[in-house]
């Protein structure tokens, strides 16, 4: 059988892709520290661990590491800067060594957050921003330059 590790698996993408991997007769693990939603909303057959995801560590083998964990938001930059950054690069990071040390497929998703305010929808990477706007988004992206590593 295989297995997933999925944070912030309790969210609105996470969920689903629980319910995919469930389908699919995966034994899923769960962390999310339900900082952005406080109901459960996974099925009561998946591993669930109530943890910040850079506080987590693991021993357990993953065949695919699921990356759904992060603080897109600029207010919570804004208004929690200490705790979105250790979420977005210690928790992207140790993520990636859970990855790292079981040869796991690994998932990451970002956010347009990233690329600031553009004024325009969809957002592309050639779009231009200000400083200011990119700054916003300079918490997600720490996370990514783990990711070029």
């Amino acid at each position: 059988m295989h297995n997933a590790l999925i944070s912030g698996g309790n969210g609105f993408l996470g969920s689903y892709f629980v319910e995919k991997f469930v389908a699919e007769k995966f034994e899923v693990t769960v962390v999310d520290d339900l900082s952005t939603f406080k109901g459960r909303n996974i099925p009561e057959s998946v591993k669930f661990t109530n943890i910040k995801i850079e506080n987590y560590v693991s021993n357990e083998k993953y065949d695919y590491v699921i990356y759904l964990a992060a603080r897109p938001s600029p207010e919570d930059h804004i208004n929690h800067p200490v705790d979105t950054i250790l979420f977005n690069s210690i928790g992207t990071f140790n993520m990636l060594e859970i990855a790292r040390k079981n040869d796991s497929i690994f998932m990451y998703t970002s956010s347009s957050e990233i690329y600031g305010e553009a004024g325009l929808s969809p957002r592309q990477k050639a779009t231009r921003v200000t400083l200011i706007q990119m700054a916003k988004g300079a918490v997600m992206m720490r996370g990514k330059d783990f990711l070029r590593l």
